[in-house]
C-alpha cells in the first residue's frame, strides 16, 4: 500500500482533490462493488449533532443490494 500511496502522490493522481492515504487505498481495495456487490447502509452517526460528521460502522445494519453482473469487474478469487 505504501508504494501505491507513493505512486499515486508523485504522479499528483487525487481522489475529488484530496491526496490518497494507505486507509483510502484499503477501502478501495476492499470494496465488495469490484464483484458485483453494493454495498448501503453500513455507516451510522456516533451524534445527533448535526455538525459533527463521525460515524461508525455498523454490521446490523448493512445491506447489499441484489448482484448485478454488470457491476463485477473481478472475479471473486482475485478480489479476496
Amino acid at each position: 500500500k505504501n508504494e501505491t500511496v507513493r505512486y499515486l502522490q508523485e504522479k499528483n493522481i487525487t481522489k475529488r482533490g484530496r491526496k490518497f492515504s494507505q486507509h483510502m487505498i484499503h477501502d478501495l481495495l476492499k470494496d465488495t462493488i469490484y464483484i458485483g456487490l453494493k454495498r448501503y447502509n453500513q455507516w451510522q452517526k456516533v451524534s445527533t449533532d448535526p455538525t459533527d460528521k463521525k460515524r461508525k460502522f455498523n454490521k446490523e445494519t448493512l445491506k447489499f443490494q441484489e448482484y448485478k453482473e454488470e457491476l463485477r469487474i473481478l472475479d471473486d478469487k482475485t478480489f479476496y
